[in-house]
């Protein structure tokens, strides 16, 4: 049976007097539900690589009509940015706040095995306007924390040359770069988190260095094995 159908067969229950709240939490269950379909209908569509796919096509896939999915999702927009939101929520357990300098790649490494499980999704979120909105609000987050871990960790190092060494890594830290390597480079995914960590070791040893602090504790330089 259809959603659609299902949610009028519910609505024709009948609800004791004195318990309407009973039919507006059906209701807010019902378009929960309905949204929900939705999204997974989309997600499953990207993650099979259909970044193509019709409106049409995700309420068929949904098991509900196209006018029931424009009532939840008014644009493509708002249907993309919804999965975008979902997917961040349900995959994307990401340590956005860093510590300090040393914690920098574990946040990176988590992110990456992240992107790693999910290309084709990963993919099509980077290339939707919608996904690139949920990840610019997320990447602030992130770039902010990273500039105070790296200023933190500078010393003596002039403030400016500290803030643009953290822009760089932030930039390395990015899903764009992480997924650049693999179809740029022909570099495979682990090879890619290897690279991007290595580079951003070297970065951080460097500021270290020069303030005088030396590398972090525990690490014995050389780049570790991230599979």
């Amino acid at each position: 049976m259809s959603l659609d159908r299902i949610r009028e067969a519910h609505l024709d229950i009948a609800v004791p007097f004195g318990y309407d709240h009973a039919v507006i939490t059906l209701r807010d269950r019902q378009a929960e539900l309905a949204r929900s379909t939705i999204i997974d209908a989309l997600v499953s569509r990207l993650e099979a690589g259909d970044e193509k796919c019709s409106i049409e096509e995700v309420a068929l896939d949904a098991g509900v009509s196209r006018r029931t999915l424009y009532r939840y999702f008014p644009s493509r927009e708002e249907l993309y940015g919804a999965a975008a939101d979902a997917v961040f929520s349900r995959i994307g357990q990401i340590q956005l706040e860093v510590v300090d300098a040393a914690a920098i790649t574990e946040s990176f490494i988590a992110a990456s095995k992240v992107t790693e499980k999910h290309p084709l999704l990963s993919r099509a979120l980077l290339r939707a306007p919608a996904g690139r909105g949920v990840r610019n609000t997320a990447r602030k987050r992130r770039n902010e924390s990273i500039e105070r871990a790296v200023v933190q960790a500078s010393g003596d190092v002039a403030n400016t040359e500290a803030r643009q060494l953290a822009a760089v890594i932030s930039l390395l830290c990015n899903s764009q770069a992480f997924i650049a390597l693999q179809d740029d480079s022909g570099l495979t995914a682990a090879q890619s988190r290897a690279a991007i960590v290595s580079a951003i070791e070297v970065l951080l040893d460097d500021v270290r260095r020069r303030s005088g602090r030396g590398r972090a504790p525990g690490s014995a330089g050389g780049s570790p094995s991230h599979d």
